[in-house]
C-alpha cells in the first residue's frame, strides 16, 4: 500500500498538523509490527 499527500508550489503548509499526522502514522506502523500484521 503506498499512501501519499501532494504538496504543490505555493501551498500553505501547517507544519504542526503535519508533524502530528507523522507521528500518529508511525505510531500505527509500531502497534502493527508488534500484532504481527502485514502492512
Amino acid at each position: 500500500t503506498v499512501r501519499a499527500i501532494d504538496f504543490h508550489e505555493g501551498d500553505a503548509i501547517n507544519a504542526s498538523a503535519l508533524k502530528a499526522l507523522i507521528v500518529q502514522g508511525a505510531r500505527l506502523n509500531r502497534s502493527l509490527d508488534r500484532l504481527g500484521k502485514p502492512r
